[in-house]
């Protein structure tokens, strides 16, 4: 026996398992490695892009809610203005999927808040609620937290219907009737609005099942009132009250919508995000064939940067709308189509026209996606997207810009034996085959394929690959939901394995795809930074990090 074998300091680990605790800032993640915790104000960020949605492959919906209610709370007790500032700042630039964490944040600073941030909630309703369904959405959240109706509430509220055109306020009667158990009279109730106009005195009786003389209305709400009564043999007035009415398609009758002439002039005014929503419909309809001017009219809608930010359209409900659109079938229901290729093509420009404008750092820059087990049990906001192909589409989005990247995958297993020989220890680590000429909707079919191979967490693979085999790495970016265990080296420690080895200050950006408060980025170390996955300003905080 050679004793000196067991002593000798080749033999020591190069760094702490990851499921072993190295330091006092550590914290246990849900799968049972210790990572670090981030703080309490970047969890909220988390919260208010990703929401809690669905839950992730290791918590529940519930209990994550719950959680991030708890630091939500936290936040507020401790400046409840600047969650208030926050939660305006990422609802009004659509940088979140989904705007409900948002208007449950505000309503939980109505009932937490002290007297200024409660203040600043109220004034704050109308530019987060900017719809009924939005409004309708908080006010069952503050009825749920029990949390009473106070004068400043009644004036928040009420400013919902007098803050508005004529105009603008008959739209929001007619296309968001009632939602939550919620309708118009009832919030208009109990916010007791002042009219400033005797046409808004008018179209607010309207809403209250009042008598009201709404011929000073635009003719809107009369315009409804006739579509309302007519039959399926009467498209050609329906066309004709849509055209000069600007009806929304929820304000037409089910029988009208079977009719294609119904379909194209609702088509004319409708917003992009409806028309996103519809466009299955309105092929299987035989609508969008070749490229005749409804497909130009489409293609032209989300090829524009300003239609698209201006409507907040969020790149995630794009990339959903063309995972759907180009399946040729719903996720739920009967209905079929056969895709346009034109407006797959059209969905795909606008998922890159949804992200803040990235620049060219001119680094190295490795885009690591976990593939992990947990990674393709975790939905984006709910939506029927898992995080890991997400993120595949959103590296797309640096890889599209920048010349010295690669894209990658990583996970702990399985794996199969020629690469276990080649690259010398048992973890998988694979180029995708991702470009900067390629559509997003390849790149799902890309990530499906990818997902053969997920196993455990080890997200210290890019760090531990770079060094093997000597890349030039300037930036390491991982896309990760942070819950690593399976590593015999943690992720930062292999950073700084790699900086020494390769004398390059690499640098560590941690792409958070859960709302979960862990991160394996070290916050004592400079040279890392966490952002919130699919946050549109993501990349461009990358970009700049990186340069």
């Amino acid at each position: 026996m050679r004793y000196s074998q067991h002593v000798s300091k080749k033999n020591e680990p190069r760094g702490t398992h990851q499921q072993v605790k190295s330091r006092a800032d550590q914290v246990e993640n849900n799968a049972g490695g210790f990572v670090f915790k981030v703080t309490k104000w970047e969890q909220l960020d988390r919260f208010l892009i990703l929401g809690s949605e669905s839950g992730t492959f290791y918590t529940g919906e519930h209990k994550l809610t719950v959680d991030n209610a708890k630091n939500v709370i936290a936040c507020i007790k401790e400046d409840g203005v600047r969650v208030v500032n926050q939660i305006v700042a990422i609802s009004t630039a659509g940088r979140a999927a989904k705007n409900d964490p948002a208007i449950f944040a505000l309503a939980l600073v109505v009932e937490h808040g002290s007297v200024a941030a409660r203040s600043a909630a109220y004034a704050a309703i109308t530019r987060v609620c900017r719809i009924g369904t939005h409004l309708f959405h908080f006010l069952q959240a503050v009825q749920d937290l029990k949390t009473g109706w106070s004068r400043g509430l009644r004036s928040g509220v009420a400013k919902f219907y007098t803050g508005r055109t004529v105009e603008a306020l008959s739209t929001q009667l007619v296309k968001y009737r009632q939602r939550d158990g919620w309708t118009h009279a009832d919030a208009i109730r109990l916010s007791h609005p002042k009219p400033k106009t005797l046409a808004q005195s008018a179209t607010i009786a309207w809403a209250l099942g009042k008598e009201s003389d709404i011929t000073k209305d635009p003719g809107l709400l009369r315009a409804y009132e006739e579509i309302s009564k007519l039959g399926a043999s009467d498209v050609k007035r329906a066309v004709y009250l849509i055209e000069n009415y600007d009806l929304p398609r929820e304000a037409v009758p089910t029988p009208l919508l079977n009719s294609v002439e119904v379909w194209e002039a609702l088509l004319k005014y409708m917003p992009i995000t409806a028309m996103i929503r519809n466009l299955g419909k309105m092929t299987s309809m035989n609508m969008l064939a070749g490229r005749n001017s409804n497909v130009q009219h489409i293609m032209a809608q989300l090829g524009s940067v300003d239609v698209i930010r201006d409507c907040r359209v969020h790149p995630m409900a794009l990339l959903q709308a063309l995972k759907v659109y180009q399946q040729g079938r719903g996720d739920k229901g009967s209905l079929s189509w056969t895709p346009n290729q034109d407006i797959v093509t059209a969905l795909d420009n606008a998922f890159y026209l949804a992200f803040q404008t990235v620049e060219p750092t001119g680094k190295n820059i490795m885009l690591a996606i976990d593939c992990s087990g947990s990674m393709f049990s975790s939905s984006v906001a709910g939506m029927n997207i898992d995080a890991a192909t997400a993120s595949g589409a959103m590296a797309l989005v640096t890889e599209a810009v920048e010349k010295e990247s690669i894209v990658s995958f990583f996970t702990d297993g399985p794996y199969d034996s020629v690469w276990k020989a080649s690259h010398g220890f048992g973890l998988v680590i694979k180029n995708l085959q991702i470009n900067a000429f390629m559509r997003v909707d390849e790149v799902l079919c890309v990530m499906q394929n990818a997902s053969r191979s997920m196993g455990g967490t080890n997200c210290a693979v890019p760090m531990l690959h770079a060094t093997k085999n000597k890349l030039p790495v300037d930036t390491f970016v991982i896309y990760t939901d942070n819950e690593t265990w399976a590593g015999k080296i943690k992720p930062h420690e292999a950073l700084e394995e790699y900086r020494q080895s390769s004398g390059r200050p690499a640098k560590l950006v941690v792409v958070a795809t859960t709302a979960t408060p862990f991160t394996i980025a070290d916050p004592t170390d400079s040279g890392m930074l966490d952002v919130v996955g699919f946050d549109t300003s993501a990349p461009a905080v990358i970009s700049d990090f990186s340069r």
